[in-house]
């Protein structure tokens, strides 16, 4: 009977092999798209591949020392059912059997033959009567115990690393996060390009942009695609295309406001956020953490914030703000309405996409393309100002607009901006500096468009003026 169960533990670890290596191959599949509990799976995979290799080695030990063979192989099935994943823990069932067929084996093999008159003959050397466990079998099942609890350590070493990682350090990452000062890199031109689908650019060489880009905390705003729940955070996925990477944030929400605003964001709607690169995951980066920021923040504005301003993130709580300082507006959502107040007058769009001023037409007519937004309200000494953005399709996929609101009404100036939808803002006294990339359209050279990308341009506003790079606005 030994022998059956020595048999069955062997075809048991060799089809527990198989079925660790199919969890094995899900788990990297899990991995390689980002998806929750995947290094979990990869980690039971590997603890099957163990387990199952046990139960081979104490099949082919069974024919040899049943006995201490057939309880190492109880245990390692044991073990393995409970580590190695349910594909496996089916084959360690047969083993478990196995190794029970094998002990019960081993007692008969071992009962002494009822003719034999002499007992003193039937003591072995070793002084163990027939039928007791010898030392050998003793020591073999000490060895399978250690070697168990072993390989348990290294599988739940290897299930915890997968979800934690090395332990580096034990602050709070986000807390880290919001202290450290965003880098200058952009979400457009070169890095765009190079990840891009179509693009020319080798894996040699984006392995090379990975690595240089890996570690760093950048401050972006970008158009929303998808939202899930990513067990207590927040898994975002924000469009790419218009010449601009996309990306996949892991978002931690610190206030009951901030994760109010985030499961109210839709497709289309733009999000500033801070946060550390992870990686690249098709083509797309890979961003953890992450918490929502500030947006006049957003390319290296934190130096020139106000207190006021840093205080402002995009979904929190707005607190009082100097009269000089500039408000943040959340995100307009196609197809209602959104006002935003300044000190002369309601400014608002209106669900066809129009600006207003006190529920009226501004005069010239100022009417969205896909969407119209007030990304940025000011206030300059007399008059209040705000930011209106156009958003549309991918030849062009912004124009920006200046409204100004006095005692003496509303003003708009022309439509300006290089089409690009990248851009950043500041504020000095009673001036508004807009600087933004160049642009041109997808249907272009690669080469022409990366020359764009590395153009400035500034355009400012100040005393009812706009100027392009110091020189008066041309219209485009």
């Amino acid at each position: 009977m030994y022998k059956a169960g020595g048999i069955i533990g062997i075809i048991a670890g060799v089809l527990g092999v198989g079925a660790a290596l199919v969890t094995l191959l899900f788990g990297g599949v899990g991995a390689a798209f980002n998806a929750d509990g995947a290094q979990t799976v990869v980690g039971l995979g590997w603890g099957g591949v163990v387990f199952s290799f046990l139960a081979i080695v104490f099949g082919a030990v069974v024919f040899a020392k049943p006995k201490g063979a057939g309880i190492g192989l109880v245990i390692v099935s044991i073990l393995g059912a409970i580590l190695g994943g349910t594909l496996v823990a089916v084959f360690m069932v047969l083993a478990l059997i196995g190794g029970v067929l094998a002990i019960i084996g081993s007692h008969q093999a071992s009962q002494p033959v009822a003719y034999a008159p002499n007992i003193a003959s039937d003591i072995p050397p070793n002084g163990a009567p027939q039928g007791a466990p010898s030392r050998k079998s003793t020591k073999t099942v000490a060895l399978a115990v250690l070697v168990a609890i072993g390989l348990v350590v290294l599988v739940i070493g290897v299930i915890n690393g997968g979800h934690h990682g090395p332990a580096v350090s034990t602050s709070d990452p986000v807390a880290q996060l919001d202290g450290t000062l965003p880098s200058d890199l952009r979400p457009d031109g070169e890095l765009a390009a190079v990840f891009a689908l179509g693009s020319r650019s080798t894996d040699l060489q984006r392995e090379k942009q990975e690595a240089e880009i890996k570690g760093k905390v950048v401050a972006w705003r970008l158009p929303v695609y998808e939202v899930s729940k990513r067990g207590d955070g927040y898994r975002i996925q924000t469009s790419s295309g218009r010449g601009v990477i996309g990306t996949f944030l892991t978002l931690t929400a610190r206030t009951t406001a901030e994760r109010q605003f985030i499961e109210g964001l839709q497709t289309g709607d733009s999000i500033s956020f801070k946060g550390k690169i992870k990686g690249i995951s098709m083509r797309s980066i890979d961003i953890e953490p992450a918490i929502l920021w500030d947006a006049s923040r957003v390319q290296g504005n934190s130096a020139g914030a106000t207190p006021a301003q840093a205080a402002t993130a995009v979904g929190a709580p707005q607190q009082p703000q100097p009269q000089s300082a500039a408000a943040e507006t959340a995100p307009h959502v196609p197809g209602e309405i959104k006002t935003v107040r300044t000190r002369f007058g309601d400014l608002s769009i209106s669900p066809d996409n129009e600006l207003l001023y006190q529920d009226k037409l501004l005069t010239p007519v100022v009417q969205g393309n896909n969407n119209l937004d007030i990304v940025k309200a000011f206030q300059l000494g007399p008059v209040d100002a705000a930011l209106v953005q156009d958003t549309s399709g991918t030849a062009c996929p912004a124009q920006f607009y200046i409204v100004t609101t006095s005692q003496a009404g509303a003003a708009v100036t022309p439509g300006f901006g290089t089409c690009s939808d990248s851009f950043q803002t500041a504020q000095d006294g009673a001036s508004i500096a807009i600087t933004m990339p160049g642009f041109v359209g997808p249907e272009e050279p690669e080469g022409k468009q990366r020359s764009a990308a590395t153009q400035q341009h500034i355009f400012r506003f100040a005393g009812g003026v706009l100027t392009e790079n110091g020189a008066p606005l041309k219209q485009r």
